[in-house]
């Protein structure tokens, strides 16, 4: 899921003091207590701020408490401001916000506008970082009033930017990206170069949260641009810290494209900075995006690493905004091991520590997720409940108005931006034509016949522009035409998959018959056309592995019309042995689909392996259509053949082999498709092969039985890597 990114929120202020500690203490030493003393303490604190929050208290509070004695309230204003900075880099927001109101309450009685602005912010910045986001717009909108009145440019700036932040945590991004759209026309506007990469990014931002990556990676590479052509020489930690956010950023980008290891290169750089610089919140970012990466590679034990240290330093400094995130990503990843309730703890930590703070897009996606696991553990009840939880807040975050209104907000902008080149073009040609008409009178002729050759040429360009203008408007047309139904296509798709694992076993049920058991099922699309099928008549088990016809939509109806076709034989039938199931199927296939052997005729069908467990003796029945069995016992694998012709029409058609197999306790049962065994290396040239997975299953089948699960994922990734998976893939496996 992709989650973390990192809001920059205002400009900074450069408080790096450079003089050297143990001149300013000496220097101290020899003066008498006024207001260069103050400055020296002051000064001596800010060589500490970045490292050692308690010796930067101790001179800070010194300094306040000398300015208080002295009557000197402006500095005493500025001493708090310092004390804030130090609270916030130790995360300490509270503190943050107690000392800021201190200031505030001084520069209010003195009416000093400017410093009421920044306070006013800055407490806003504070409460957001406590997750307070009613109290952060609360005072960031008193702030942007004051800087408004009094023409306040670079505070109107930070106050859109932090507004759009707020609203960007509550999922209103109308809100948020309209704020940021102001907060860059300023800093275009003023030439503030800083201030358009913050403004870039945060726009990014909003584009990723709506899961539009490739616009959002459009605007993390300006901000990028931007920093490396104005700011690529400075070390400054003001700096240092935009570099890491825009590296951050961007690898989120690459990782939803899939693109892991510009992904990884890019998380690491900005991790790196961020531990440089000790900035833990965003720290944090950087442990969970990494910790993210492993999880989709299906890399636990790192993942695992990489999760807690983010939650483990989220609680440290009191961050509820990141331990909502990284709660959330701990229940995911349980819920993908397929430890529930771990993953339930988790889940609930995250969904009422979001609802708590107002952060509905993370409450949107707890919703979800402990609606599925409900739905898993058969608590139905609470499955619908957080279904509709979800549902309703899908309703209010993601609308086909919101997008277009991003749409012209962003045209808008571009449009404003446009006329204004355009306004500089039509001033400049005034001037120059007004110096041609004072000293060129002669060539007034001339310029006449330009000026209608101009004309001329702006009419036929009005004209291209309008036939153009009409061609996109056709093409976004029918680009949001496409979008839709692309849509209600996935929703559909999406609903058919709901409809296929209802049909499938549960684990419930293979664990009362198997309780020593694996089921390996990676469809390749949504929907998959390998099932598997388990059901217990009276005193048989009837198991059955298959590969349909096709993949995706397809291959999904034939094997749910094999999984009703076993059904219906299993219950009508008086089946005696495994291939007589076979031919059954077969026969009911052929009628249902009507096949009778004409060329035009659809060919689908399904490849398959069937047992008969019989509960009073130490025997199997097997038969199979192209899917064979595979029996390890006592280190030794043997396979027995599948008859070589399929469920379905075929040019040749054989009866199916019945086979009887002695079992004995400890021994391993595997059935399987064959989506493994054909998988292609990243370079497309080879196949796993069967022989190979043989020797892989031989290899693992003294390991438990969720153990080799494990390893065969994993082997499969790794063989792949990030060529995309080219059939469903199905292997059960059983210890007698």
């Amino acid at each position: 899921m992709k989650y973390f990114l990192i809001f920059i929120n205002f400009i900074a202020i450069n408080i790096f003091a450079q003089n050297n500690v143990d001149s300013l203490k000496k220097l101290l030493n020899t003066t008498e207590e006024d207001s260069n003393d103050i400055n020296l303490l002051v000064d001596i604190s800010l060589e500490y701020i970045d490292n050692n929050y308690d010796s930067t208290l101790y001179y800070l509070e010194k300094a306040k408490n000398l300015s208080i004695s002295l009557k000197n309230e402006e500095e005493t204003i500025k001493i708090y401001q310092y004390i804030s900075i130090a609270h916030s880099n130790n995360a300490d927001y509270y503190s943050e916000i107690e000392i800021l109101k201190k200031a505030l309450k001084i520069t209010q009685k003195l009416k000093l506008d400017q410093t009421t602005c920044e306070l006013l912010h800055d407490i806003g910045l504070a409460a957001k970082n406590t997750g307070n986001f009613s109290l952060a717009l609360e005072y960031f909108n008193k702030s942007l009033e004051i800087s408004i009145k009094n023409d306040y440019q670079e505070q109107i700036l930070n106050c859109y930017i932090g507004i759009g932040n707020v609203f960007m945590m509550q999922a209103e991004y109308n809100n948020s990206i309209q704020n940021f759209y102001n907060a860059l026309k300023i800093a275009q506007e003023t030439e503030n170069t800083r201030a358009i990469s913050l403004c870039y990014n945060n726009i990014g931002n909003v584009y990723y949260y709506q899961n539009n990556f490739d616009k959002a990676l459009e605007y993390y590479q300006k901000d990028k641009k931007n920093l490396d052509e104005n700011f690529s020489a400075l070390k400054d930690k003001k700096t240092l810290s935009q570099f890491a956010d825009n590296y951050n950023n961007i690898g989120a980008c690459y990782f939803f494209k899939e693109d892991y290891v510009e992904a990884f290169n890019n998380y690491t750089k900005s991790l790196k900075i961020y531990k440089e610089l000790n900035s833990l919140r965003d720290v944090v970012s950087s442990y969970y995006n990494i910790g993210e990466l492993f999880l989709v590679q299906k890399k636990y034990d790192s993942c695992s690493y990489y999760y807690y240290k983010a939650y483990n330093l989220s609680k440290e400094i009191n961050d509820k905004y990141s331990i909502v995130l990284t709660s959330l990503n701990l229940g995911i990843f349980y819920k993908q091991i397929n430890n529930l309730e771990e993953a339930i703890h988790y889940l609930q930590v995250s969904y009422i520590l979001a609802d708590s703070i107002g952060a509905m897009n993370f409450t949107r996606e707890t919703s979800k997720q402990l609606s599925d696991i409900y739905y898993q553990t058969g608590d139905f009840k609470k499955a619908y409940d957080f279904l509709e939880i979800n549902k309703k807040l899908n309703d209010s975050i993601v609308n086909e108005s919101q997008i277009k209104k991003f749409t012209q907000l962003e045209m808008q902008f571009e449009y404003d931006e446009k006329q204004k080149i355009e306004q500089i073009k039509l001033d400049a040609e005034k001037k120059h034509q007004k110096v041609i008409n004072y000293s060129l009178i002669s060539i007034i002729g001339l310029l006449s016949l330009l000026a209608i050759f101009i004309i001329i040429s702006l009419l036929r360009k009005t004209k291209a522009n309008k036939i153009l203008i009409d061609k996109n408007l056709l093409i976004a047309n029918q680009k949001e035409k496409i979008e839709k139904n692309h849509k209600n296509i996935n929703d559909s798709i999406n609903y058919a998959s709901k409809i296929q694992q209802a049909l499938l076993p549960t684990t419930d049920t293979f664990t009362q018959i198997f309780p020593k058991h694996f089921i390996l099922y990676k469809p390749r699309d949504i929907v998959s056309g390998d099932f598997y099928y388990l059901k217990k008549i009276e005193n048989k088990i009837i198991l059955a592995v298959a590969d349909c016809t096709g993949h995706g939509v397809p291959g999904a109806f034939v094997s749910m019309l094999g999984i009703a076709f076993l059904n219906e034989i299993i219950r009508q039938k008086e089946i005696k042995t495994a291939s007589q199931i076979l031919e059954e199927l077969r026969l009911h296939t052929k009628t249902s689909l009507k096949q009778t052997g004409k060329f035009e005729e659809s060919k689908e069908g399904m490849d398959i392996a069937l047992c008969i467990f019989e509960d009073e003796n130490q025997k199997i029945q097997y038969s199979g259509a192209y899917n064979s069995l595979f029996l390890i016992r006592d280190k030794k694998l043997t396979e027995y053949k599948a008859t070589r012709t399929p469920i379905g029409i075929h040019v040749k058609e054989i009866p199916f082999t019945n086979h009887e197999i002695t079992i004995k306790k400890h021994d391993l049962i595997y059935l399987l498709s064959d989506g493994y065994a054909d998988q292609f290396d990243e370079n497309f040239k080879n196949k796993y092969l069967i022989r190979n997975l043989k020797s892989l299953l031989l290899n693992i089948s003294d390991k438990p039985m969720q153990e080799q699960k494990s390893i065969l994922i994993e082997t499969f990734e790794n063989w792949k890597k990030t060529t995309p998976q080219n059939d469903d893939v199905l292997i059960v496996g059983i210890n007698i």
